[in-house]
């Protein structure tokens, strides 16, 4: 009884319509997005589904069912596809990435949301200092396992 019940909130507070083809109607009263995973599939360029699943797993996004129908957030699959841009573009630019992302990415609040979460895990440390070998023995062990 409780899952009908959760089942029937859900399809209410987002407004979903199934018609005949199985598509859904996107856009909920409050304004979350929902996508399908054929949707998913095309937006991170995949068509298998078990594929699509595990990338889905990977990023930590959670895959919920409505009726017959497997369901992500579509602000989810987004922030997880611009987080992968903006680690790209950290390692590669630097401390401009942020100017750079800002002007990739169209939707201010999913970039402001990226960014906070690149500022709230610890920044990119360079080492300042290397390695001195002590003797002959260290410089003959690096020799053997570093080629």
């Amino acid at each position: 009884m409780e899952k009908r019940e959760t089942e029937r909130l859900i399809k209410k507070s987002f407004n979903i319509e199934l018609n005949n083809n199985a598509t859904l109607n996107k856009r909920s009263k409050n304004g979350v997005s929902l996508l399908t995973l054929t949707e998913v599939g095309e937006k991170i360029r995949l068509k298998d589904i078990s594929a699509i699943k595990n990338w889905l797993i990977e990023n930590d996004i959670e895959v919920f069912k409505i009726s017959k129908s497997n369901l992500v957030f579509e602000y989810l699959v987004d922030f997880q596809l611009n987080k992968l841009l903006a680690e790209m573009m950290r390692k590669k630019i630097g401390p401009f990435w942020q100017q750079c992302f800002r002007s990739q990415v169209s939707d201010q609040g999913q970039c402001e949301a990226v960014i906070s979460h690149f500022e709230a895990v610890v920044p990119l440390l360079m080492p300042k200092t290397r390695n001195k070998l002590v003797n002959s023995t260290n410089n003959r062990l690096m020799k053997k396992y570093n080629t």
